[in-house]
């Protein structure tokens, strides 16, 4: 962002454009143009976030709770959800044996199902999935289409 605003470009435009170039909105543009401000006052003052669970890793890591998690997961069947999951990791069990220490968030739980390979779409609407038909239908096809 401080590099786009050197070169010439208003505060504001060279913020925007770079939340643009990041793909996020106007919220990441007021971040960063804070963060640069922040930036400019203290040289050391670098926003800082570890995403890696403070040094702990993912408990996807952890084979025990990959199975645990599995297993829960085909128990549930064709409905499984990422709402699901969250609720799973609620348990008081889960939480104290794996020290979790906060809730686990729906996109988190997305992650997960996706990197162990889960797969989740809309039902489709509007059709016969069973392969019934309603008996106009029947009687057209039989009687009057090829009879």
């Amino acid at each position: 962002f401080l590099a786009i605003y050197i070169t010439g470009k208003e505060w504001i435009k060279a913020a925007d454009y770079t939340a643009a170039i990041l793909g996020q909105g106007i919220s990441c543009s007021r971040r960063l143009r804070a963060w640069g401000k922040d930036f400019i006052r203290d040289r050391s003052a670098l926003p800082y976030h570890n995403h890696a669970r403070s040094g702990r890793g993912s408990l996807l890591d952890n084979i025990d709770f990959v199975e645990e998690l599995v297993a829960y997961i085909a128990g549930i069947g064709l409905y499984v959800s990422a709402q699901a999951i969250t609720d799973f990791m609620k348990k008081p069990e889960l939480i104290e044996r794996y020290h979790i220490l906060e809730p686990v968030a729906l996109s988190t739980a997305r992650e997960w199902m996706s990197k162990l390979n889960f797969a989740w779409r809309q039902t489709p609407k509007g059709t016969y999935l069973d392969g019934h038909e309603r008996p106009d239908i029947v009687h057209y096809r039989q009687n009057v289409f090829l009879p």
